[in-house]
């Protein structure tokens, strides 16, 4: 359940920063469960966040993280 949890809080705080960049502002706080994190905006902050989340998908078995390449056949 911490995943899910984890996960949910990450994608939270992706779209607070993606919003934040959009208005230019330099320090989000997100709070979730009771608990609140403070995060810098930037582009770093943005795509590092992206592969956590990533990584979170294919940890709690969502599958969305998992980007699946093109298959060739010879002969």
């Amino acid at each position: 359940m911490a995943c899910i949890e984890n996960l949910a809080e990450a994608k939270n705080a992706l779209h607070a920063l993606i919003m934040a960049e959009a208005t230019g502002k330099q320090v989000i706080e997100v709070a979730y469960n009771g608990r609140s994190k403070k995060y810098n905006v930037s582009k770093n902050g943005v795509t590092n966040l992206k592969h956590y989340i990533s990584d979170l998908e294919r940890e709690c078995g969502n599958g969305e993280g998992i980007k699946r390449g093109s298959i060739r056949f010879y002969g």
